[in-house]
């Protein structure tokens, strides 16, 4: 991590364990984590994945970050809540969807990370275990 940014490092890492989750899964996806600005570090689109998913899975990124939340409670939050849905999904670059998510270290976010290709809970789910994995290994590293 450099100056609450996530680095490049550990951006792989996190790409690489989600595409370790999707395989398992038999999903393809299109992963992508963005530092707290919402700009690229890193990407991984599995064979066949279409363009578009690069942009929704950035989005989606960009948004769990921007939030500070898994995208998929701000789909249940703001589904009780339609005009505040809608001008929230009005604003350039946010997209309420699951599968985006922050990236938190040390209790600071420092990223987001988008998934796109899968159903909205697959998305979720994937994100979900390989961000699990790298708090563990991050434990296992600061243990040692």
């Amino acid at each position: 991590m450099l100056n609450g940014q996530i680095s490049l490092e550990l951006a792989q890492k996190l790409i690489a364990a989600v595409v370790k989750v999707a395989k398992t899964q038999q999903v393809a996806v299109t992963a992508m984590v963005v530092d707290c600005g919402g700009h690229p570090v890193t990407l991984a689109r599995m064979d066949g994945m279409a363009y578009p998913f690069t942009e929704v899975s950035r989005r989606k990124a960009l948004t769990g970050c921007s939030f500070n939340t898994p995208t998929h409670l701000l789909v249940q939050y703001f589904a009780h809540q339609p005009e505040l849905s809608q001008g929230v999904q009005a604003t350039p670059e946010i997209l309420i969807l699951a599968g985006g998510f922050p990236i938190i270290v040390n209790g600071e976010c420092v990223g987001g990370l988008g998934i796109a290709g899968g159903r909205g809970t697959q998305d979720q789910d994937i994100g979900a275990h390989a961000l699990a994995a790298l708090q563990a290994e991050l434990s296992n590293n600061e243990s040692k």
